[in-house]
């Protein structure tokens, strides 16, 4: 049996024996005023006892030990906070420094790597020295991100060992409470050539609306991202002085929607002027094909233009 005295400064604070110990010493504590008992042989024996129960425990502390240590090397979790998405970038980057290309590939979904080999072969020169600026972005991913984080660094990128400065946007996505980066893309703006998320057309019809609306707006880059059509060419042309890149106003007469094909291709009429100042005005009236992406997003895939009539 063991006494503890709370009062401070108590000369007997702890001690260890009962009263019918056949060793006991009895005595009052002048300063706590208790009847204090102490034996040398049971102190001896609570002392013994504790040291083969420490013994005895050191086995499953060594089997404890090691299990920590080999959950904390296989589980990336348990070592980063994964939890915002500048975490992710940063540990992303230090994985890649230190040429951890598992772990730092458990840290991506991204399409574009379905394989480690494939991640591996892909940044394999890729060695960051520091990050300048890391900033989040507000515009419409097509990869269906969460959040966009654009970062600026000085880097080596090919088999060349140059560092260069870098600039990317990180698209991320939420994964239940962690972030994974899906996509890292060269950076957009969204004023020029990105997609505000309010301009993200909901329907077709409003696909053929804002399309229109960028053109009269000279917004041609923009105009380019609601357009996946095969009879305007590839962005380039598409914004060149032989297609759109010259128009400098649109009047709409009318928008509206005709045909629903399936639930993913709908036909929109639209009739209007175009001012080109690069050649001569025209009106037209043109069937639009809009279809939805797998990403959800409403472009113009094709267009067939309508017999001329004299009035609207």
């Amino acid at each position: 049996m063991s006494n503890f005295c709370v009062k401070p400064n108590c000369p007997n604070r702890i001690s260890v024996g009962r009263k019918d110990d056949p060793d006991a010493i009895n005595y009052i504590c002048p300063r706590c005023e208790k009847i204090i008992s102490k034996s040398e042989n049971r102190k001896k024996r609570v002392k013994r006892r504790a040291r083969n129960m420490s013994l005895a425990g050191l086995p499953l502390l060594g089997i404890v030990l090691i299990a920590s240590i080999y959950y904390k090397t296989n589980n990336s979790a348990a070592k980063y906070d994964t939890s915002t998405p500048t975490n992710v970038i940063h540990f992303f980057f230090e994985k890649i420094n230190n040429k951890d290309f598992s772990s730092a590939y458990g840290l991506t979904e991204n399409t574009a790597w379905p394989s480690e080999l494939k991640f591996k072969e892909y940044l394999k020169y890729w060695e960051i020295f520091d990050v300048a600026t890391i900033k989040g972005k507000s515009y419409y991913s097509k990869y269906d991100a969460d959040t966009i984080i654009n970062v600026t660094y000085r880097a080596t990128q090919d088999e060349t060992l140059k560092v260069k400065e870098r600039d990317y946007d990180f698209h991320l996505k939420r994964d239940d409470k962690d972030w994974k980066i899906i996509r890292i893309f060269f950076p957009r703006d969204n004023e020029t050539d990105a997609l505000k998320k309010n301009e993200v057309p909901r329907t077709s019809n409003e696909a053929v609306q804002f399309f229109l609306d960028f053109l009269n707006n000279k917004k041609y880059d923009k105009a380019a991202l609601l357009a996946d059509n095969t009879n305007w060419g590839n962005k380039k042309e598409f914004t060149s002085k032989e297609k759109w890149g010259c128009v400098s106003a649109i009047k709409k007469y009318d928008v509206h929607h005709v045909k629903e094909i399936n639930d993913d291709l709908h036909i929109v009429f639209a009739a209007f002027r175009a001012e080109n100042f690069c050649s001569h005005s025209k009106v037209y009236r043109e069937y639009f094909f809009v279809q939805k992406d797998p990403f959800g997003l409403w472009q113009i895939i094709d267009n067939k233009e309508r017999l001329a009539y004299n009035s609207f």
